[in-house]
């Protein structure tokens, strides 16, 4: 079976080899293939990552066999492109072949459904556990049962060019006008390589990219567009005085770095695109939406301070995008912002970070990115963000720390505190901690924004000290990353 621990929101994922193998991709297919049922239509993706396009292929076979017909990308295409695909077409689910942003030697799977929502943690169960239950049934019984599906490929990445040139035309003509048309694009050897050049060759632009050609075998830098993984970038960029933007590997994560503003990232984007979906909104925004916002709680609070400025409600939601998915679809909200620079547009409600991309680049010509930020920090004052990861070996300690967080919250002028199904959320004077078990690694996460440095370097160090104690682990360095 797949392991508990290598599970994600929307699927799973584990290192080639040791937790992810064909035998592991072919249960997942057969799991899938119970859930859509045989005689349904369902799309299959995968990246660049080694053997990623056997292991599509024995998805294919094994859906086939299942009954279900298949379409299958005649190249690595981006996840955004495959969920959006699916949708257009009123497929019944996705199936891509992507660890996204983890290190190389790894590798996954992630699912969606008719609607784009993910499976839950008990879909995701039962899905596995019916294979188990299917393997003891005679071989000449399923043989009985089966109705074979079809296979067809179809190059999906350039259908997804061709949708967001029609589909956002009004938007991506003005990207005709403008002095500065030089970018510098950073795929990190991913799927996104010649998606966005494509779309703004059209227009005039002058693109270069970089590292876009698959990697070599299982090593190389991590494909997670985090500054210390973009020294190459930040360099072209400061020498040419180009803006950059770089994705993860499956295209659903970005960040930007600019000339004078440095490195634009997950702390930073979510205003940004804000101010963004609120300037182009005709262009971005095809159905009818409510004045609301689904945010994760440990994105920053200056989306808060902006969305109250434009009359608009906010909802807090636990990391991932399953509950942003499903938030969005109940309340009809007009946007999701992730604490890791995914954005959910409510047209196909699907993290797309070329679209991102693109609504950022733009406001970018309308007004210098580094401009915006200053203009922000002098109206709502600065911020000051950390994020600390601490590595832990007994689940039991764990639990434990999660239960003598509020009391030392409240030894702290905790004013309230949101528990949910991971963690939990502390609010103070000035700002907020929050405290995370991940659910991909066995690491606690430790959140903090606040309004004064001072105030969050106390509170923090009193904090980290106690949950690495209460661990037994060692404290990792800490660095507060100044939010404009």
């Amino acid at each position: 079976m797949v392991h508990t621990k290598e599970s994600t929101s929307d699927g799973f994922r584990g290192v080639m080899g040791k937790d992810f193998s064909f035998d592991s991709v072919g249960r997942a297919a057969t799991g899938f293939s119970r859930h859509c049922k045989a005689g349904r239509v369902v799309v299959i993706g995968y990246d660049t990552r080694f053997r990623s396009k056997e292991f599509a292929e024995r998805a294919s076979q094994t859906m086939r066999r299942s009954g279900i017909s298949v379409i299958v990308s005649s190249m690595p295409v981006p996840t955004p492109a495959v969920t959006t695909y699916a949708l257009r077409n009123k497929l019944d689910g996705t199936f891509m072949v992507t660890a996204s942003h983890f290190p190389w030697e790894y590798n996954g799977i992630v699912m969606r459904f008719s609607d784009g929502r993910p499976p839950t943690n008990m879909e995701l169960a039962t899905m596995l556990r019916s294979e188990s239950k299917r393997q003891r049934e005679p071989a000449c019984q399923r043989m009985r049962k089966k109705r074979v599906g079809d296979i067809r490929y179809e190059n999906i990445r350039r259908w997804y060019v061709e949708f967001l040139l029609s589909s956002y035309r009004t938007l991506l003509d003005l990207f005709k006008i403008g002095e500065n048309k030089n970018l510098l694009v950073d795929t990190i050897h991913g799927t996104t390589a010649g998606v966005l050049s494509t779309i703004l060759r059209k227009f005039g632009w002058n693109i270069t990219e970089i590292r876009s050609r698959p990697p070599r075998g299982i090593e190389g830098e991590r494909p997670d567009p985090i500054e210390p993984n973009l020294t190459l970038l930040s360099r072209r960029v400061k020498d040419s005085g180009t803006i950059g933007v770089a994705f993860d590997c499956d295209g659903d994560r970005l960040s930007f770095v600019h000339p004078t503003a440095g490195f634009v990232g997950p702390y930073v984007i979510p205003p940004l695109v804000l101010l963004a979906v609120d300037k182009y909104k005709r262009d971005l925004i095809k159905c009818p939406v409510s004045p609301k916002i689904v945010k994760t709680l440990p994105v920053t609070m200056r989306v808060n301070q902006i969305a109250r400025k434009l009359g608009l409600s906010v909802t807090e939601v636990p990391v991932g995008f399953a509950n942003v998915h499903s938030t969005m679809s109940g309340e009809n909200a007009m946007i999701g912002l992730g604490d890791d620079s995914s954005v959910t547009f409510p047209n196909d409600r699907t993290k797309d970070s070329v679209l991102t991309s693109l609504v950022l680049l733009a406001l970018n010509n309308a007004l210098d990115l580094k401009v915006t930020l200053d203009k922000l920090s002098r109206e709502y004052g600065q911020l000051f963000h950390f994020k600390n990861n601490i590595r832990y070996k007994d689940v039991a300690k764990v639990r434990s720390v999660l239960k003598a967080f509020p009391e030392l919250c409240g030894e702290l002028s905790c004013t309230r505190t949101v528990p949910f199904e991971s963690g939990i959320k502390a609010f103070f004077p000035q700002g907020w901690i929050l405290l995370r078990v991940s659910g991909t690694e066995d690491s606690v996460r430790i959140y903090a924004e606040s309004r004064s440095k001072r105030v969050l370097e106390s509170d923090v160090s009193r904090i980290n000290s106690f949950v690495c104690e209460k661990l037994e682990a060692s404290p990792k360095h800490t660095s507060y990353t100044k939010l404009n």
